[in-house]
């Protein structure tokens, strides 16, 4: 069966207390937390990247193990990517992807919530948390002008760079109507592409498009790893990134404890920053995202323990776990799952014991 991606129905830049249903009333991510609470344990999710990270083409099966094995738990499973809702939904129709019970999509800038309605499944988008993003500033239509002046001036700043929106068609659409229709999937992200050979011509560009737009934060990742687009990078403009809206969705579900995975450098703070969460580096992490890692595993506070360490991160004890074998993907999620898994019910004989 196909997910309908259903958009509730709102009025331009709607009022925050205008909105009076909580988006998670009914949904399946809270039926779950529910019957966690009836079994009186804590509430408990997965907050997962997707591509290298809880997907990988070459296990296509793991996820949905993970799924499957995460449901009858009743643990729900979020992701958090930088793939548009169209694009996660695709994937899902074609089984190559489980119905997460979350998608924080286009970077976290958009939070789409599984719901059952008339016998079937959709995902509804969380307009709360987009009048939080409004309220900040981000109102594409005003920046879309600004961004069409930058490309313009690049082009004799960094002729090299070939600096251009992803979407020319359909951004030139947009400017000529002067206004960003609220069910746009990328409303709250601009996105383009350019072209570097090297780590400095991109720190170039991205302090330049920084400088640019200094209230807003740049992303920048490769465009794909085929031999033609190996110099060639996309760059996403937008008001929050993936941790942001991963403690919104801790915050708002009253989340007690649970894993973050991710594989990219753009996950870093995600892993490192989204509260409550214990952070996994999966196998296959980028170079980027390990570097990062290392110089924390160097710090004197660190404690290691096999694939786990403690660390104090922005004076806060965190639990990380870094794989150190074989395990890929998903595989590392299942494994530091599992040996949580053991731990808290090793935990709790210990303390029945005690008693």
């Amino acid at each position: 069966m196909d997910i309908l991606k259903i958009d509730e129905s709102a009025s331009e830049n709607v009022a925050p207390d205008a909105i009076e249903d909580n988006i998670f009333d009914g949904s399946e991510i809270q039926k779950l937390l529910s019957k966690q609470s009836e079994v009186k344990t804590h509430r408990t999710v997965i907050i997962t990247d997707i591509d290298n990270s809880f997907y990988r083409p070459d296990m296509p099966h793991e996820s949905q193990k993970i799924f499957h094995e995460a449901t009858i738990e009743n643990t729900p499973v979020i992701a958090i990517t930088g793939g548009n809702i169209d694009h996660v939904i695709s994937l899902i129709n074609l089984k190559k992807l489980p119905r997460f019970h979350v998608v924080a999509s286009s970077v976290g800038t958009t939070i789409w919530v599984l719901k059952r309605e008339n016998g079937g499944l959709k995902y509804e988008r969380d307009r709360r948390f987009e009048n939080r993003l409004i309220e900040i500033g981000f109102v594409r239509e005003n920046l879309l002008p600004i961004a069409s002046e930058m490309i313009d001036k690049f082009r004799d700043i960094f002729p090299w760079a070939d600096l251009a929106f992803q979407q020319p068609e359909q951004e030139r659409e947009r400017l000529i109507s002067g206004k960003t229709d609220i069910n746009d999937i990328e409303r709250f992200r601009i996105t383009f592409y350019f072209r570097a050979n090297n780590s400095d011509e991109i720190k170039q560009i991205s302090d330049a498009v920084s400088n640019y737009f200094s209230e807003y934060n740049v992303i920048i990742c490769q465009s794909g790893s085929r031999e033609d687009q190996q110099n060639r990078y996309e760059l996403d403009l937008v008001p929050v990134t993936k941790v942001e809206a991963a403690n919104y969705l801790v915050e708002e579900l009253g989340i007690d404890q649970g894993l973050v995975a991710g594989d990219s450098a753009n996950d870093v703070e995600m892993l490192l920053k989204t509260k409550k969460m214990i952070p996994v580096v999966v196998g296959g992490a980028q170079p980027e995202l390990k570097t990062a890692i290392e110089e924390i595993e160097k710090t004197e506070n660190m404690v290691q323990s096999g694939s786990f360490f403690y660390a104090k991160v922005d004076n806060d004890n965190k639990l990380i776990y870094v794989e150190k074998g074989n395990r890929k993907g998903p595989e590392s999620i299942e494994y530091a799952a599992e040996v949580l898994q053991r731990a808290s019910e090793r935990n709790k004989i210990e303390q029945e014991n005690a008693k």
